[in-house]
């Protein structure tokens, strides 16, 4: 975006003799007549039309007056614009937007934080009156012990504001833009933390004595994987062909179809793990941790595949690539196309190993795991 030109001195304004109109600072201009008059204007936009409006003979009026009252005008008349009340704003924006958004989770969210937090403090205040302060009264009761929450809300308020200042086509700054508020809020160190992550050992113990339950199956094949909880949860019958499971792009994280070699093989069709053709609940695994006292997150099994895929020696791509995470180079992830399944699948094998006293193919029907007694010298097949 092109800088806006540096402020016009006094001397610089009385050299100009050309007729028309000319910036002189923010929303002020020098308009000079035909006939040697020169005049201030104030510049403003209603809904998406330029407006202006004369502010008096400029040898008359001095020019921090000018700007002074430019200014006013343009704050004024911007605002006078018809703008809602945030909580409608609010509202009408999560309406529209939901449908866009691929986790029931996250409009859930957005509903909570906003009865919560955001509409008792914002909700009654039009949209062009929310200043810098208003914003910070929301966001400082949780800014020190729910930091995560405070950063979240302040963005969600920045885009329903923004929303509402393209219906109206008003060219205000944004009072949510942390470049606003940042020098009004405690600073915050900001303490990295990761999910707690089991070893080897200590996955391998788990899964030992997992069931036939289907959260306890969800959770064999989550950990033989190294995917997610969402796409092991939504996993279905019909996306494993020939020991690849394909997950669809709408349950990735990422918004990109992903392959990865199947456990085993599942018969029938719809979800692999269901109860009563349900989606097992978003906390059915967690849970399962839980009821054993056991500290380390679902989301950890993935970090213990990476740590232990890295000890093993293995390229960081073929890593990454099983993790389904975007490569942060844009140009190398422009041209590295290919998601190396055939290079990913010795890794897995040897990860299956590591972690299950079952290997994950029968030789013959793919349709069941065998003992690891029997594997071959290979360890898979």
């Amino acid at each position: 975006m092109p800088r806006a030109p540096k402020p016009l001195t006094t001397a610089q304004i009385k050299a100009i003799t050309t007729p028309g109109r000319h910036r002189v600072a923010e929303n002020l201009y020098l308009r000079i007549t035909n006939v040697g008059g020169r005049f201030w204007d104030a510049r403003f936009t209603v809904g998406l039309k330029r407006r202006w409006k004369a502010l008096g003979e400029a040898n008359r009026v001095p020019l921090q007056v000018a700007k002074r009252l430019a200014l006013e005008i343009h704050e004024e008349e911007t605002d006078a614009v018809t703008m809602r009340k945030f909580g409608t704003v609010w509202h009408e924006y999560i309406e529209h937007h939901a449908g866009s958004w691929r986790s029931a989770i996250h409009y859930r969210q957005w509903i909570q934080t906003g009865d919560d937090y955001v509409l008792p403090v914002l909700g009654e205040i039009p949209v062009g009156d929310i200043k810098p302060f208003h914003v910070v009264e929301v966001l400082r009761p949780l800014w020190k012990d729910k930091h995560e929450t405070a950063r979240r809300i302040r963005g969600r308020v920045a885009l329903v504001i923004d929303y509402e200042n393209a219906r109206v086509g008003a060219d205000r700054t944004n009072p949510a833009d942390f470049r606003y508020i940042k020098n009004l809020l405690p600073r915050h160190r900001q303490v990295e933390k990761h999910h707690a992550a089991p070893t080897v050992d200590e996955l391998k113990a788990l899964l030992a004595t997992l069931g036939d339950d289907p959260s306890h199956q969800c959770l064999r094949w989550l950990a033989m994987t190294a995917c997610r909880t969402s796409e092991a949860r939504y996993a279905r019958c019909e996306d494993v062909v020939d020991g690849v499971w394909t997950i669809p792009a709408d349950k990735m994280k990422g918004g990109r179809e992903h392959r990865v070699m199947a456990p085993w093989q599942p018969t029938g069709k719809g979800l692999i793990f269901h109860r009563k053709g349900q989606a097992l609940s978003l906390n059915a695994m967690r849970s399962l941790l839980i009821k054993r006292e056991i500290k380390w997150t679902v989301h950890g099994i993935r970090a213990c595949f990476s740590t232990w895929a890295t000890a093993e020696g293995y390229d960081s791509r073929l890593i990454e690539n099983q993790l389904a995470h975007a490569d942060d180079n844009q140009v190398r992830a422009a041209y590295a196309r290919g998601d190396l399944l055939d290079q990913r699948e010795a890794m897995m094998r040897q990860w299956c190993c590591a972690i299950s006293k079952f290997v994950c193919y029968d030789f013959d029907s793919l349709t069941k795991t065998i003992p690891i007694e029997r594997k071959n010298a290979t360890g898979w097949r």
